[in-house]
């Protein structure tokens, strides 16, 4: 879906050919920006096999520097393409940039220089506004790490059963041995439901019905290793 959406399509047809179109980049979309290069020589598809393509760039603000290299969609015919680097995406701020082509034998063949404008992303870390863009952008990070949540609700849920199970036993174990009372000819009885946090206990006498909760607890730290025994001297050998 979508695919090479965030690509800016760059057809370079002569060596001095100026790009007039400044590019635009993201921090927010870093990944699915970039650019989608084809090469042409005299109108007709290059045939640039075993050739490199970078992106060279040295921003404006930050004044770093540095390269990428494209990869290859088929340069038999000159197309390449490549995705904007996090580093350069970090600052908001023009960069500027060239398209340089190594073409082995220690030949090199470089655009003009061109201007990516990297915007200021509306979606960072710090403490944001809860606005209707913000709950969004929470709701597709919990779509995205759903399966994360379901294996965290099935490790509760099987705590929480475990813990039920339990507390059915005891109950049992308890109406077994007398302790519930039994006057006046009523039965008393215990139930116990399974929760998501944990499992729920009603127990009805003759004086009511009594309903508790029991919740899930945190799994505690990690005891400390005890000491390790001590086995004696070695008695003498019989032999």
């Amino acid at each position: 879906m979508l695919d090479g959406y965030g690509l800016h399509d760059i057809v370079w047809n002569r060596v001095d050919e100026r790009f007039e179109e400044a590019l635009v980049a993201s921090a927010a979309d870093a990944v699915g920006r970039g650019i989608s290069l084809m090469v042409r020589q005299g109108g007709a598809a290059a045939d640039l096999t075993g050739t490199v393509a970078y992106l060279v760039r040295r921003h404006r603000v930050s004044g770093k520097r540095g390269t990428v290299a494209f990869e290859e969609v088929d340069a038999s015919v000159g197309t390449f393409v490549v995705y904007y680097p996090d580093p350069m995406c970090g600052t908001s701020g023009a960069v500027d940039a060239q398209i340089m082509l190594s073409l082995g034998g220690g030949k090199y063949v470089s655009s003009r220089v061109f201007t990516i404008r990297v915007e200021p992303a509306l979606v960072s870390g710090g403490a944001q506004e809860e606005d209707g863009f913000t709950l969004l952008v929470g709701a597709i990070d919990a779509y995205e790490h759903a399966e994360e949540i379901a294996t965290d609700a099935a490790i509760a849920a099987n705590a929480a059963a475990g813990l039920a199970d339990q507390a059915r036993i005891e109950l049992l174990a308890a109406a077994q041995a007398g302790d519930f009372d039994g006057a006046d000819g009523f039965s008393p009885s215990a139930r116990v439901t399974q929760t998501a946090g944990g499992a729920t206990i009603i127990v009805t006498d003759k004086d009511g019905t009594t309903i508790a909760s029991v919740v899930n607890g945190a799994k505690g730290d990690t005891g400390a290793q005890g000491p390790k025994e001590d086995t004696g001297d070695r008695g003498p050998q019989v032999i």
